[in-house]
């Protein structure tokens, strides 16, 4: 299997992006992270010891700060 490295503007995009999530609250930024490597919310919730309703709604939290966080960062 061939492996590719990113291209280097892809590399530094994926460096700001994990600063700006490091800025939300540990809890908010576990949860996207899983949903970003695919996993489900009762996935995400089985491993972080929550309930699947509770995952959905820092999932939603999350995504909303991060688009705050992402709207200031163009600014």
């Amino acid at each position: 299997m061939e492996r590719h490295a990113p291209s280097p503007f892809g590399q530094v995009e994926a460096r700001l992006a994990l600063r700006r999530l490091e800025r939300l609250r540990p809890e908010l930024g576990a949860v996207l992270a899983g949903t970003a490597l695919g996993y489900t919310a009762e996935e995400i919730a089985a491993e972080l010891g929550g309930s699947p309703t509770a995952t959905n709604r820092r999932m939603h939290r999350g995504r909303r700060q991060l688009r705050q966080v992402l709207g200031r960062a163009r600014r």
